[in-house]
Formats: C-alpha cells, sequence, structure tokens
C-alpha cells in the first residue's frame, strides 16, 4: 500500500476499535459508479480485514501497482538487477447485493444503496 497508507491503517485501527461492529461482525461498503479509483485499495484491504458486504453495481477499474519485477543484466558484468516497474492492474470488486436505482429514485433524493444496506 503506497501514498495513503498511513490513513488506510487508521481507519482499519478505528474500524476495529468499534463495539457494535465488533458484537455484529457485519461491515458494509457502498460502491457506485462514482467510486473512484483511489477507492480501490481501501476496498481491497478492508476486504482483507473484515469480509464486508459489498452493496451496488459491480466495479471495474485499474490500480497502480509494482508487483513486475524487470530483471536488467548490467553491462560488462554477470549481475543482474530486479526493479520494480508500476503498472496498471485492473480490478473487479463483485457486489453481494446489486442495486440499480432508478432515475425517479435518484430525482427524489432516495438513496437506493443505503437502503439496502439497511435491510
Amino acid at each position: 500500500i503506497k501514498g495513503n497508507d498511513y490513513h488506510l491503517k487508521d481507519l482499519i485501527y478505528t474500524i476495529k476499535n468499534i463495539k457494535r461492529l465488533r458484537k455484529k461482525r457485519k461491515l458494509y461498503v457502498l460502491i457506485n459508479n462514482n467510486t473512484k479509483n483511489i477507492s480501490l485499495q481501501y476496498i481491497i484491504e478492508l476486504k482483507k480485514e473484515f469480509k464486508p458486504i459489498i452493496v451496488g453495481n459491480n466495479y471495474i477499474g485499474t490500480k497502480e501497482s509494482s508487483d513486475f519485477i524487470e530483471r536488467f543484466k548490467l553491462p560488462n558484468t554477470k549481475e543482474i538487477i530486479k526493479i520494480p516497474k508500476k503498472h496498471q492492474k485492473n480490478i473487479t470488486i463483485n457486489s453481494d447485493i446489486i442495486v440499480n436505482p432508478s432515475f425517479n429514485q435518484y430525482i427524489n433524493g432516495i438513496d437506493l444503496y443505503l437502503e439496502k444496506a439497511l435491510e
């Protein structure tokens, strides 16, 4: 995890210390078409830590990754060095509860994502 690592660890620590959540063990993550790629790392880590219920649309996006290693042989030597290369990695997050709000619900201020999570 890079960049927002501090904030992510703080979020996970905070969630772990919510008494009600520790008892019920239910965490909902709401995603929709406005979910940004930067949120992916948070969602991935939350899935690892808490196995939350994902509510919303299935999400396909990309995240920056440096798990690709490129090898180079140094000139005039037998030494090989390995350098991590950043690249985009495709990520899919499948929702546990699919939500498809209608236009009328949207314009009438009905938050179908939240309503489904609260059912």
